[in-house]
């Protein structure tokens, strides 16, 4: 009897995750998911009922780990639908061609199983192929089918739209215009988003990086038995770190994904051992610990941001000129030439920028001795929307080059950039108000430290400890206080400067060093010329 209850519950839970483990598009069956679910909650459980003996809370925390493993194919279903809608101009870009070459839209689906670059639909493409043998069914029944599964909404219209074409007989290139039209509008709506929800992150950081530690250390002060130095620690130095990683993950699922350049972080990770290179420096060099900090991360920061920059003001340049070279694309194709002689005349003919030219000329040799264009750009290093936008045209040269498409690739690359700028210019003031954070924090820090702590404290010793009720600081406490405080203020102005460079100038945290040193070099003057050069004190009254 308990055997029989334990299969149904197993066949109850594997008809559960059956869906959702089709949905992540993940290589294990809904048996073999269930089966590891059911031996991570059993051990889970095991090792949690062990240790309600020592610890309750820990305990607490054992019993979540088979619910984070159940939140694996779901995170796996989130990124399928970004990636997919991160495509989705491009593969609309590709069918619209693929309906001026007489090729039907179902079976231009399936051919983007070829695509190297479009990775996203080449699985999809895979999977609608996989179901329609498996099935014996037609492509069009096959993408029905799977027009019930996929997560994207939009996906799915597209997905309807191709259907309907198919069978009403209508103009299967005004229909794919329209979508790459509604492509362009939804994305325009992500930019609209994305621009009010930074407005609600600048608020947070001003709480987080400013108010937060402020309150924390002025109440320390008068209730020293209260708010101890832990407390102290934790409020003004891990608490920013953990609101900075989780507002990074924020901007990383409301970045447009098709916007940003993806980029190696490990040259930024070698960055972070100036952190410990710092402590260990503390104690060996009699300076104050904010200088020794500043000082340490600008040294390791400066030029690793020098090598990140470059490597951005390459792949700008590139997307820079993308509109105008595909409008003479374009034009070439209009007068009767492919796309790969258009391309080796512009590269003999026509100047773009000094990197662009150089690049094309590369391409334009390989494409002369016979290599695909798609092969070739495969071994460069450029932007991901470059890449694709070759090998679209390297499709194009296939499946045969027509005006139209070529017009609409281009209106394609013209809108992708506008949409860059205007990216950028929603969330330059993000930047700026880091910038302003950077002043703001060291300011208040230093009328705190240097100017009420010592009127407290000059009170506490003239009077007592304990002043009206409040238990005032004591004298040998405010040195650890101060250490705490100004390195707050370097660590927040590093923290600012990395999320405001991520949000305004590439949608990663490398593009944030440069904002970070501004910001730290912003902080560590605002305290040398307050605290060192005695200017507070003047301000305040203070001999």
């Amino acid at each position: 009897m308990n055997k029989k209850i334990i299969e149904l519950f197993k066949l109850f839970l594997i008809k559960k995750f059956s869906k959702i483990i089709y949905l992540s598009d993940l290589n294990i069956t809904p048996q073999e998911f269930t089966y590891k679910f059911l031996k991570i909650a059993l051990i889970s459980l095991i090792i949690a009922i062990i240790f309600t003996l020592f610890n309750i809370i820990l305990s607490i925390l054992i019993l979540i780990i088979p619910i984070i493993y159940i939140f694996y194919p779901i995170l796996s279903i989130r990124k399928r639908k970004s990636l997919c809608e991160q495509e989705l101009p491009f593969a609309i870009a590709y069918l619209t061609m693929a309906t001026t070459s007489s090729l039907s839209l179902s079976r231009a689906i399936l051919s983007m199983s070829n695509f190297n670059f479009l990775k996203a639909f080449k699985k999809e493409a895979e999977r609608i192929d996989k179901i329609r043998k498996l099935y014996a069914l037609s492509p069009i029944e096959a993408m029905i089918f799977e027009l019930n599964f996929h997560p994207s909404q939009i996906v799915r219209e597209l997905f309807l739209s191709i259907i309907t074409a198919e069978r009403s007989g209508e103009s299967p290139f005004l229909i794919m215009r329209d979508e790459l039209i509604k492509s362009f509008s939804y994305l325009l709506s992500k930019l609209k988003i994305m621009s009010d929800k930074f407005s609600i992150i600048a608020s947070a950081q001003i709480i987080v990086f400013i108010v937060i530690p402020m309150a924390m250390i002025t109440i320390s002060i008068i209730f020293s038995s209260i708010i101890e130095i832990k407390h102290i620690f934790f409020s003004c130095i891990i608490l920013p770190c953990i609101f900075a990683f989780l507002i990074s993950m924020i901007i990383d699922s409301y970045y447009p994904k098709e916007l940003t350049e993806p980029v190696d972080i490990k040259y930024f990770l070698i960055s972070l051992i100036a952190f410990p290179i710092s402590i260990f420096l503390y104690y060996n060099i009699k300076i104050n610990f904010e200088y020794i900090l500043s000082i340490t991360i600008i040294l390791f920061s400066l030029p690793i941001a020098i090598l990140y920059e470059k490597e951005r003001r390459r792949t700008k340049q590139i997307l820079s000129i993308l509109p105008s070279f595909s409008r003479s694309i374009a034009e070439e194709v209009k007068k009767g030439n492919s796309p790969i002689r258009a391309i080796i005349i512009l590269s003999e003919n026509t100047s773009f920028n000094p990197f662009f030219n150089n690049l094309l000329k590369r391409i334009a040799v390989h494409i002369k001795i016979g290599h695909s264009i798609t092969n070739i750009i495969s071994h460069f290093k450029m932007p991901w929307i470059s890449k694709i936008y070759f090998e679209l045209l390297d499709k194009a040269e296939k499946i045969g080059a027509d005006a139209k498409s070529m017009s609409a690739l281009s209106d394609l690359m013209n809108n992708m950039y506008t949409s860059m700028k205007t990216l950028e210019s929603q969330t330059s003031l993000f930047k700026f108000s880091c910038y302003m954070n950077s002043i703001i924090l060291p300011f208040s820090i230093t009328i705190i430290v240097d100017v009420i702590i010592k009127l407290f404290t000059n009170i506490s010793i003239e009077l007592n400890t304990y002043y009206f009720g409040l238990e005032i600081i004591k004298l040998e406490n405010v040195p650890i206080l101060s250490l705490i405080a100004y390195s707050c203020v370097i660590l927040n102005a590093y923290l600012l400067g990395l999320l405001g460079g991520k949000i305004s100038d590439g949608g990663s945290v490398v593009d944030g060093l440069k904002s970070s040193i501004i910001c730290i070099i912003i902080s560590t003057i605002t305290i040398f010329v307050l605290r060192d050069m005695k200017l507070i004190n003047l301000l305040f009254g203070f001999g």
